[in-house]
C-alpha cells in the first residue's frame, strides 16, 4: 500500500464523527471504557497523594512512575503479538478482570491498616504488566471495528474518552479525598469496572484476529514488528518524533504533587485542579486532530506540539502564581494529546492489518516506557538540582530531538 493510499483512507470533520456515533457497539465500548478509566484516574491521584504525604520525596514519585510504566515494557511486545493472533476482546476481558482484583486489594487494605508504600509499588507493577497485555488489543480492537476511512476519528474519540476520564477523575478524586478519605477513592475505582464488563458482554467480539498460520516463533514475529518499525522510513520517523517527548518531559504529571506542596492547606484539591487542567487541555487538543486529514499534516502538528509542550513544562515548574500554572497545565495537556493522537493515527493507518498490533505495541512501548525511564531519572536528579532546572534541561533535549525529526518530515509527504 502506497503513502497515497494511506492518505485517502481518512475522512475528516464532523460527518465522520457522526458516522462513528451511529455505530452503537463501538460507542458502547468507548463509554464503558471511559467510566473505567475515570475510576483509574481517581485511584492514581489518590495513590500520588498517599505517596507524597507518606514520603515527601520526589525520588519516591519517580520510582512510582517507573514501576507504573516500566514493567509493561516486558509484556507490551507479547501483547502486540497476541493482538495480531488472538481474539482481542478476550484479551481485554481477562486483563480488566485482573485489574479489578488489584482494585479490590486496595479497598481491603485501608480498613485493615495494610496500605503501605511497598504495597502500592507492588500493585503498580501488576497493573503495568497487565497494561502491556491489554493496550495493544484495545487499540487494535478500536482500529479494526470501524471502517478504515474513519480510523483517525475513531482513535480521536477513544482519546476523548480517556481525557474525559482525566478531567473528571482528578476533580472527583480530589473531592473524594478531601471529603470521604482514601478508601472511598479506591471503592469508586473498583465499582467503575462494572459498566465496562456490562459493555463487553453486550459488544462481544466485533472483529476476529488473524487466522493465518505462521510457522515463525513468537520471538521471530515480535522481531518482525521491529523490522517494520525500522525498515519503513515513514513509520520510523513518526516513532522518532514521538520519542522526543516520551523520553524527556512527558513524566511531568507525576511530579505535580511537588508543585502543590505548600501552596494550600488542601493539597489534594490543588493537585486535582492541575490534573484536570491538563485533561481539559487534552480535550481541546482533540479538535485539530478531528479535522486533520493527511499524515503529513499530523506529523507537522506532532513536531509543533513537541516544542509547545517543552516550553509549557519549563515554566510549569518555575515559581509562578497558581492560575498561571493552571494555564500552563492546560497548554501541556493540549500539546500532549495533539502529538499522541497524531502519532497513533499515522502508525495505525500506515501499518498493515496483519502487523498493526505489533506496530502499535511499539508505539505503546514508547508511550509507557519513555516516561517511566525518564521519570525515575528526573526524580533522582531533581532531588539534588531541583524540579525547575531538571525539567528545563529535559525540555532542551526534547527540542533537539524534535529538530532532528523535523528534518525527516518529507517521509510523510503524499506519494513519496
Amino acid at each position: 500500500m502506497t503513502n497515497t493510499d494511506h492518505e485517502t483512507i481518512t475522512t475528516n470533520g464532523l460527518s465522520a464523527v457522526l458516522e462513528l456515533v451511529a455505530l452503537p457497539k463501538f460507542l458502547l465500548y468507548i463509554l464503558g471504557n471511559t467510566i473505567s478509566l475515570t475510576g483509574s484516574s481517581i485511584q492514581r491521584i489518590a495513590i500520588l497523594w498517599f505517596l507524597w504525604n507518606e514520603a515527601k520525596s520526589t525520588a519516591v514519585l519517580g520510582l512510582f512512575a517507573l514501576l507504573s510504566f516500566g514493567p509493561s515494557m516486558i509484556t507490551l511486545l507479547y501483547g502486540g503479538l497476541l493482538a495480531d493472533t488472538v481474539d482481542q476482546m478476550r484479551i481485554i476481558t481477562w486483563s480488566k478482570a485482573v485489574l479489578t482484583i488489584q482494585a479490590l486489594v486496595l479497598v481491603i487494605a485501608v480498613p485493615f491498616d495494610m496500605l503501605s508504600i511497598n504495597l502500592v509499588l507492588a500493585l503498580a507493577v501488576v497493573q503495568s504488566l497487565i497494561y502491556g497485555i491489554n493496550q495493544p488489543s484495545n487499540l487494535a480492537f478500536i482500529s479494526n471495528s470501524v471502517p478504515r476511512r474513519l480510523l483517525g476519528q475513531a482513535l480521536t474519540l477513544n482519546t476523548v474518552g480517556s481525557y474525559v476520564a482525566r478531567v473528571s477523575g482528578p476533580l472527583l478524586g480530589g473531592w473524594i479525598l478531601s471529603t470521604h478519605g482514601l478508601q472511598m477513592a479506591f471503592v469508586v475505582n473498583f465499582l467503575s469496572y462494572l459498566p465496562l464488563f456490562a459493555a463487553i458482554a453486550i459488544v462481544g467480539s466485533i472483529t476476529s484476529s488473524s487466522t493465518h498460520v505462521d510457522k515463525q516463533s513468537s520471538h521471530q514475529r515480535i522481531a518482525g514488528g521491529f523490522q517494520i518499525a525500522v525498515g519503513r522510513r515513514d513509520i520510523a520517523v513518526t516513532l522518532t518524533a514521538y520519542l522526543a517527548t516520551a523520553v524527556t518531559i512527558r513524566s511531568y504529571a507525576d511530579f505535580l504533587p511537588a508543585i502543590v506542596d505548600g501552596s494550600s492547606t488542601d493539597h489534594a484539591l490543588f493537585l486535582g485542579y492541575l490534573n484536570a487542567a491538563i485533561a481539559v487541555g487534552a480535550l481541546l487538543g482533540t479538535l485539530p486532530t478531528v479535522y486533520t486529514a493527511t499524515n503529513y499534516a499530523r506529523y507537522v502538528l506532532l513536531i509543533a506540539s513537541n516544542i509547545t509542550l517543552a516550553c509549557a513544562v519549563v515554566f510549569l515548574f518555575y515559581p509562578t502564581p497558581f492560575p498561571v500554572r493552571l494555564l500552563l497545565a492546560l497548554v501541556a495537556g493540549m500539546s500532549t494529546v495533539i502529538g499522541g493522537v497524531g502519532a497513533q493515527t499515522i502508525l495505525a493507518s500506515l501499518a498493515e492489518d496483519s502487523s498493526r498490533g505489533r506496530v502499535l505495541s511499539i508505539y505503546t512501548l514508547i508511550f509507557r516506557g519513555g516516561p517511566a525511564a525518564s521519570g525515575a531519572f528526573i526524580g533522582v536528579v531533581a532531588a539534588k538540582y531541583g524540579m525547575a532546572s531538571t525539567f528545563a534541561a529535559a525540555s532542551v533535549l526534547c527540542g533537539l530531538v524534535s529538530a532532528v525529526a523535523w528534518r525527516e518530515r518529507q517521509q510523510l509527504r503524499v506519494g513519496q
